[in-house]
């Protein structure tokens, strides 16, 4: 488990809490003087940190990226406690068992049990065992709002997999990343911090019958539209291929995915543009063509309402990160 990464390990030898801190005395390029500020806590035990590179201004304004990384081994009865902290924390837990309280609710976490919450919203975390082994990361993006708008429409916000697995690989994998010297590094992170949220995104969503199997016609219907989205494609042609009428077609199309089919549709021909925009010199009016969106106006107005971008700005950004 996390095999070749690099961590900063402390050992707290006395117990060290909150009513003691100094903020002067503070090192601010290993700690958050907003997280520790908005903090009550209580800690014993070992702390295995990894040390992340800075955030370029890019990535803070457009991707997800993480905001700190440690394994902590608390000893019995540690614990942090605070809200107003403006990032998303992952728990997962790897030996041990602790407690969390958030959102007027208790949960154990016990081995392969983990959970996202908002720093936001009072949380307080507790080893409850003699020694709680657990993840914690703090993440931010973009889209992480949106994104936990729809984690948190779930009656139980925990996930259970077990260790050594697909949320530990994403770790890995992730820390890994932020090691590696290659070009658009932040974009590479940004999108495995994707697939892992999508993942657990997947491992906590339950239909009212307790499915979440996507329908093969639904299944067929996606890969149709992935390979075809620049031909002319109405809300009718979709419905014929998936041998449903349209308005079933909207509705369980949008329960699986969480997309309309037009809004599916159109963030395929934008990704795509996105992907041209970077890669070739082709024009905008070209690109437009390319993934069938023939008004330009209209590309224009639905580029910059799913990038916040212009083409135009969107590539002049790209270059320059």
């Amino acid at each position: 488990m996390f095999d070749n990464i690099s961590f900063e390990i402390r050992t707290s030898k006395t117990r060290l809490s909150s009513k003691k801190l100094n903020i002067e005395k503070i090192d601010t390029t290993k700690y958050s003087i907003d997280n520790l500020v908005n903090s009550t806590y209580s800690i014993a035990g070992t702390a295995y940190g990894y040390k992340l590179p800075p955030v370029s201004e890019y990535a803070l304004n457009n991707l997800f990226y993480l905001d700190s990384f440690t394994v902590f081994n608390y000893d019995y009865a540690s614990f942090t406690e605070r809200q107003n902290y403006n990032m998303y924390i992952l728990l997962y837990t790897y030996e041990g068992t602790g407690e969390l309280i958030y959102n007027d609710s208790r949960y154990e976490l016990t081995e392969g049990t983990g959970i996202l919450i908002d720093g936001n919203r009072y949380h307080k975390y507790t080893a409850t065992s003699e020694h709680w082994k657990t993840a914690v990361m703090h993440l931010n993006g973009l889209l992480l709002k949106d994104y936990y708008s729809l984690y948190s429409k779930n009656d139980n916000p925990t996930f259970n997999e077990p260790i050594n697995s697909r949320v530990q690989s994403y770790l890995e994998e992730i820390l890994k990343l932020y090691e590696e010297t290659i070009p658009y590094r932040e974009w590479h992170i940004s999108s495995k911090i994707n697939a892992l949220l999508s993942y657990l995104l997947s491992l906590v969503s339950k239909t009212e019958t307790g499915e979440n199997t996507l329908p093969d016609n639904l299944r067929y219907l996606i890969k149709y539209m992935d390979s075809n989205y620049s031909n002319n494609l109405s809300l009718d042609d979709l419905a014929r291929f998936a041998n449903v009428n349209k308005y079933y077609l909207s509705r369980e199309f949008k329960k699986y995915t969480g997309f309309s089919p037009s809004d599916y549709l159109i963030t395929l021909r934008i990704n795509q543009a996105k992907l041209l925009l970077q890669t070739t010199k082709l024009t905008s009016i070209q690109i437009a063509n390319e993934v069938g969106i023939y008004d330009q106006n209209n590309f224009i107005r639905l580029f910059k309402k799913k990038t916040g971008y212009t083409p135009i700005a969107f590539r002049k950004q790209y270059i320059t990160i």
